[in-house]
């Protein structure tokens, strides 16, 4: 032992009750973790047996059965997965619905609803902190839909800067090889619109 507090050595888990009075908060969170930063926090207050059997009725439309809820409270990936591809099937659904003219899909109970997705969600991911296992594909596909989707604005930003570089570097090499800039090819070249290649080039 050379005295130091055992945080400094190494990550051990700390009971959500010594760190949170009541629900859980992120500045009694960084509260904590300013004071033990190598302390793992798991949160576990969603995962009991009453908000599972809250939850049966619910799920049970959507094919989640009570057996796959518990099995998601012990963390067993298999269920964790199986769950989310239901969720995930659920709101294609939901979307195809929407896409047919069916106005109103959620709050007539037609669809399954944003606030029992992200529920189960918190769930799980929950879960996957307590039992120390990694959340599967499924559930980070589901958990990327509800984040905004799969091409975020800073996505788009990124992959359009990039664009831009490599279209004056074509462009460029188009000029020193003593060609006319197409931009048809170089739209051709990048997979993009004509038109947005053509924007590339307006500030020159």
């Amino acid at each position: 032992m050379n005295g130091h507090d055992d945080d400094s050595s190494q990550r051990r888990r700390q009971p959500a009750s010594e760190v949170f009075v009541g629900e859980p908060n992120l500045a009694d969170y960084l509260k904590f973790r300013d004071r033990h930063p190598h302390a793992d926090v798991p949160v576990t207050y969603l995962i009991t047996l009453e908000n599972l059997a809250h939850l049966q009725d619910d799920m049970e439309q959507f094919g989640v059965h009570y057996l796959e809820l518990m099995g998601i409270a012990d963390g067993d990936v298999r269920c964790i997965d199986a769950v989310a591809l239901k969720l995930i099937r659920a709101l294609v659904s939901r979307g195809e619905l929407s896409a047919a003219g069916v106005s109103h899909v959620q709050s007539r109970n037609q669809g399954i609803q944003d606030s029992l997705v992200n529920y189960l969600i918190m769930i799980s991911l929950q879960s996957c902190n307590a039992q120390n296992v990694p959340p599967p594909p499924s559930l980070v596909m589901l958990l990327m839909d509800r984040l905004g989707g799969f091409a975020p604005d800073r996505y788009i930003q990124s992959k359009l800067a990039a664009n831009k570089e490599r279209a004056v570097w074509i462009a460029a090499q188009m000029l020193r090889a003593g060609d006319t800039i197409s931009f048809r090819k170089i739209a051709a070249l990048l997979n993009v619109q004509p038109s947005i290649t053509v924007a590339f080039f307006e500030v020159f």
